[in-house]
């Protein structure tokens, strides 16, 4: 039965022939779980997507989370916008990480067997106002995901972001991944990008030939639009494909698990696009003319 009225809920299960996923409303409205289903039973795709959960707390590096208004980091916390300078919170280093909504409670709106749409406030740390919508939907054998982020009264430069940590290994060997990659974003000491691009060559070919040796990637690669990113385990492959706004993906890989990010821009857009580097990905939330951009999850 369709839910409409809007209300707090500690945890969602949204389910089919095809997988089980678990989604914490209270934690960021991250993603707890995502089990396929095989004729050997289930398969957990997340870090830390096993047991019961506490519905209020996304431990770090478990899960999915969201990242709105921006994804990565933002250097010292500084954003401008029409010619006014803002400070955001530091909160990792001398950086503002990962936007503002995934540790905030989300309200869900509706939801029903397989989908649900629920909304979060971007709260009092983004001086512009304004909130995201979240819709999740089981289709098949696939997850959709889209953010529509909202400005309120006056327009604000705008990214999203997935934070997935899947799994290395599901018990038969270690992930190989394969991604449509363009160029590498070249960073500087503090991990912040100095303007420059560089093409993919090494791990960062992302050729899908070998699995990546953990600790070795914490880079923000630029991708073909429309063309799919893929997981491939000896047990399970899963496709990522985005919306034509997600050109960009963070590419991580600290140990027992792998985060691959479909994100719309790249780290530190806002700052680049305004000294006019190109290829940023950076955009607009506007009054009336909200930003949005969508990923699918399909495997098999």
């Amino acid at each position: 039965m369709l839910t409409t009225r809007p209300r707090q809920a500690p945890q969602i299960f949204l389910q089919n022939d095809h997988a089980k996923v678990g989604v914490s409303p209270l934690a960021g409205a991250g993603l707890r779980s995502l089990a396929i289903k095989s004729r050997r039973g289930a398969i957990e795709l997340l870090a830390g997507g096993e047991g019961p959960h506490d519905p209020a707390v996304l431990p770090p590096g478990t899960g999915s989370f969201l990242m709105v208004p921006w994804p990565n980091r933002i250097r010292n916390g500084r954003v401008s916008c029409d010619g006014r300078s803002y400070s955001l919170p530091i909160t990792s280093g001398i950086h503002a990480i990962h936007g503002t909504v995934r540790r905030k409670p989300f309200e869900l709106i509706q939801s029903d067997r397989t989908s649900a749409v629920l909304k979060g406030e971007l709260g009092p740390e983004w001086p512009f106002g304004g909130h995201v919508v979240y819709e999740v939907r089981l289709d098949g054998a696939s997850l959709f995901q889209r953010l529509v982020v909202h400005a309120a009264e006056r327009r604000f430069p705008v990214g999203v972001g997935w934070h997935p940590w899947f799994k290395r290994n599901l018990g038969q060997g270690d992930v190989k991944v394969t991604a449509p990659v363009e160029a590498v974003w070249v960073l500087d000491a503090d991990m912040t990008p100095t303007g420059e691009t560089l093409p993919p060559s090494g791990p960062m070919l992302l050729n899908g030939k070998a699995s990546l040796t953990p600790g070795i990637l914490d880079n923000c690669l630029r991708v073909s639009p429309g063309q799919p990113v893929i997981l491939a385990w000896p047990e399970a492959v899963l496709r990522i494909d985005s919306s034509p706004e997600v050109g960009h993906i963070q590419v991580y890989n600290p140990g027992a698990a792998i985060c691959i990010e479909p994100q719309t821009c790249c780290i530190d857009a806002f700052r680049l696009a305004g000294a006019g580097i190109t290829g940023t990905g950076a955009a607009f939330a506007e009054p009336g003319k909200p930003f949005n951009a969508s990923t699918r999850w399909s495997w098999t």
